[in-house]
């Protein structure tokens, strides 16, 4: 996509946007060579630099993996019959930042007044994207949450009172944890919901294609 020249009313930092874009195109091209000269040994170890850009699939990879040490020592703390993952879901709509703080103050009206006794605290991520019919943004997030059971039509049901014209939801246990041939050792159902949820939290944009930043 060609970038609009300056103008005073788009709104745009054109100069930002093509230091961005340059950052992206050059992210993990360029390396810091790093060792020790002190303590007589040879080996040496090349850390490239990341952009560190949320639309940026490697530095998106990167933040997932720090998210997910940092987390899941906490859940595997706790049982698993005791965490739960719950997806929210907002009717097609036109104005993206309206859809998206609607979608905010109802998740939190749903934990802090209709279920305050159930979810005692968790991580939510919310994600968003131009639905296939008619092009509208098709806003959701995905919550995962320790706490109490909280029944699906019960939860569609207050979902459309807080809303007003969404009720499509769903909720459902972690299961069960898992061998992993390709780690060499048992993935926890903690672990497995952690890193699920996260992949929409921090999973960068999708890019065709970066343009010329010049």
């Amino acid at each position: 996509a060609d970038f609009c020249e300056d103008d005073p009313d788009s709104g745009l930092d054109v100069d930002l946007l093509r230091s961005k874009i340059s950052a992206l195109k050059a992210c993990g091209t360029q390396y810091m060579t790093m060792g020790c000269y002190d303590c007589g040994r040879d080996d040496v170890k090349n850390v490239p630099y990341r952009c560190k850009l949320r639309v940026c699939p490697e530095c998106s990879t990167i933040r997932k993996n720090e998210w997910l040490d940092r987390y899941k020592s906490y859940l595997e703390s706790v049982p698993s019959f005791r965490i739960r993952h719950m997806t929210l879901t907002l009717a097609n709509a036109d104005d993206l930042p309206a859809t998206l703080t609607k979608i905010q103050k109802g998740f939190k009206a749903l934990r802090t007044h209709w279920f305050k006794d159930r979810i005692e605290g968790g991580l939510v991520g919310y994600e968003f994207h131009l639905g296939k019919s008619g092009g509208r943004w098709n806003v959701h997030c995905h919550v995962l949450y320790v706490g109490s059971f909280i029944p699906h039509s019960e939860l569609s049901a207050t979902w459309e009172k807080i809303t007003g014209d969404s009720k499509v939801v769903d909720i459902r246990s972690i299961g069960r944890g898992f061998y992993c041939k390709r780690r060499n050792r048992k993935v926890s159902a903690q672990e497995k919901a952690l890193d699920y949820v996260l992949k929409y939290i921090s999973k960068g944009v999708g890019i065709d294609g970066v343009p010329d930043s010049e």
